[in-house]
């Protein structure tokens, strides 16, 4: 397994925890934790700069993983 493949797995697992807990937190209204979304908004409540600062984390975060795998999946589809 490349190290590509173990990249893909990695964030692949992350992504789809993640998304499994965010929609499980927003459709179950009685779930006991809360989304990523109502805490930066309570947050932002408290201060306005930490929640640009999570926020801007967060876009640098999802900037990088994006970007880090289109190049290569780009040869892999193409075949170039």
């Amino acid at each position: 397994m490349s190290r590509f493949d173990k990249g893909a797995v990695v964030w692949g697992v992350w992504m789809a925890y993640f998304a499994v807990v965010e929609l499980v937190s927003v459709f179950w209204k009685a779930c006991p934790w809360p989304t990523l979304s109502s805490t930066v908004k309570d947050v932002e409540g408290f201060n306005v700069w930490v929640a640009a600062v999570i926020l801007v984390g967060l876009t640098i975060l999802n900037i990088h993983i994006t970007f880090q795998f289109l190049p290569k999946l780009y040869r892999m589809i193409t075949g170039a």
